[in-house]
C-alpha cells in the first residue's frame, strides 16, 4: 500500500487526515494551521476526512530547535545550511538568526508520503523573508506538487466543473481573469457541480477535485483580509463555504476533461477554436506560471544531492501528461473572450 494511512482515515501515527484532494491526498497537521497550503485546507471547525488516501502529507510545528546545528549525524552530508542523507531520503535545513536562535525544518520522504517538520522560529522568519525562504505551507505545496507528479498526477492551475451528462470542463486563465467567478456562475445558475475553483489534479483517466482551496470569495463577500499582503491569500475564504454540498464534488474523482476553455479578457465577446498544439502551449505555459515559478528555485538546492525529485524524469512526465490532457479533449479546445464572468459562463455553455 502506498502511503501511511489506514482505511479509517487515521494515519500510522494516530493522526486524522484532512482530505485536501478527496480520494487522493490526505494531510495531517498535528493541529498546526495550514491555511496557505495550495491544495486546500480545513475551515475553522470542519472536515477531518474519513477514507483511504493513496498519498499522504504530514506537517508538524515545534518550538525550539529541531536538532543541534553543529551535530554531525551519521549518514548526513553537510552542504552549508543543508544537511542530507540520500539513503534515508531526509533533508535538514538550519539558519542561524539573532539571539542564537535557529530557523529549522526537516523533510523526511518515503514512498507515497513525506513529513515536513518546522520550528516556530523558521515560520516567523520565513514570513518576513518569504522570497528567499518559503513559508512552511509553501514548502509543503512545493513538495506535494512533485509527490503527485512522480505518482503520475499532474496539478492544474484551473477551475473545473462537471455537468449533468458527466462531462467535465477545465477552465484556464491568468490570475484575476475570472476562473473562479466563471465556475461559480456555471454552478449556481446553470446546474453544474464544482470540481475546483483554482487547482485540480489530472490523473489520465480521471480528474480529482480540490474543493477546499482559498483563492478567495471576495467577489461574493467584498471582505478584505486584515493581514500582511503575503498572507492574504492564505487566509482568504473558501468558495466551498458559499455553496451547498450537493453542488460540490466531494466524493473523489470525476471524468477527465472533455473540454478545455481558456479565458481571455476583452471588450468584445467571442470564441475561437484552438488547435491541439495551441492549446498545449497555452495550458503548459499557464501551469508553469503557477507551479514551476514557486517550485523550481527552492528545489534546485536539494534535488541534485537528495536525488528527489528527479527533475530529469519529472519534466518529461509533466510534458507527457499535459499532452494527454489536451489529446483527451479531441477538438473541444476553445479560447473565449468576454468582458466579465457572465460572458465567459454563457460562452462556455454555447461552445
Amino acid at each position: 500500500m502506498i502511503g501511511s494511512v489506514r482505511s479509517d482515515g487515521v494515519g500510522a501515527n494516530g493522526n486524522s487526515y484532512f482530505g485536501a484532494i478527496p480520494g487522493l491526498l490526505g494531510v495531517s497537521s498535528d493541529g498546526a494551521c495550514f491555511r496557505g497550503y495550495i491544495y486546500g485546507s480545513p475551515g475553522d471547525s470542519d472536515e477531518i476526512g474519513d477514507g483511504h488516501f493513496p498519498l499522504t502529507v504530514h506537517l508538524k510545528r515545534r518550538t525550539g530547535n529541531l536538532f543541534h546545528p553543529s551535530d554531525n549525524e551519521s549518514g548526513f552530508v553537510n552542504f552549508g545550511r543543508y544537511s542530507m542523507d540520500p539513503e534515508r531520503q531526509e533533508v535538514k535545513y538550519s539558519r542561524k538568526l539573532i539571539f542564537n536562535r535557529h530557523g529549522q525544518w526537516t523533510l523526511k520522504r518515503e514512498a507515497g508520503t513525506f513529513c515536513l517538520t518546522y520550528n516556530s522560529t523558521y515560520a516567523r522568519y520565513s514570513e518576513l523573508i518569504m522570497t528567499m525562504h518559503p513559508v512552511p505551507d509553501l514548502l509543503a505545496s512545493i513538495f506535494s506538487y512533485y509527490l503527485l507528479l512522480e505518482n503520475d498526477y499532474l496539478s492544474l492551475h484551473c477551475s473545473a466543473v462537471n455537468f449533468h451528462d458527466n462531462t467535465t470542463a477545465a477552465i484556464f486563465a491568468l490570475p484575476n481573469t475570472g476562473k473562479t467567478q466563471t465556475a461559480y456562475k456555471l454552478v449556481t445558475e446553470h446546474g453544474a457541480k464544482l470540481v475546483a475553483e483554482d487547482v485540480t489534479v489530472f490523473g489520465r483517466s480521471q480528474l480529482f477535485p480540490c474543493p477546499f482551496t482559498r483563492s478567495g470569495a471576495y467577489f461574493l463577500t467584498r471582505k478584505t483580509v486584515s493581514r500582511p499582503f503575503w498572507t492574504k491569500r492564505a487566509y482568504a475564504e473558501r468558495l466551498f463555504d458559499y455553496l451547498d454540498d450537493e453542488r460540490v464534488c466531494l466524493s473523489g474523482p470525476v471524468a477527465p476533461p472533455s473540454r478545455i476553455i481558456i479565458l481571455r479578457p476583452g471588450q468584445k465577446a467571442g470564441s475561437r477554436k484552438l488547435s491541439a498544439d495551441e492549446a498545449f502551449s497555452m495550458v503548459y505555459g499557464l501551469n508553469s506560471t503557477e507551479f514551476e515559478g514557486i517550485a523550481r528555485h527552492s528545489l534546485l538546492d536539494i534535488s541534485g544531492i537528495l536525488r528527489w525529485p528527479d527533475l530529469g524524469i519529472l519534466d518529461p512526465k509533466r510534458h507527457e501528461l499535459t499532452r494527454a490532457l489536451v489529446d483527451g479533449c479531441r477538438d473541444e479546445l476553445y479560447e473565449l473572450t468576454a468582458p466579465d464572468s457572465d460572458g465567459f459562463a454563457e460562452l462556455t455553455l454555447n461552445v
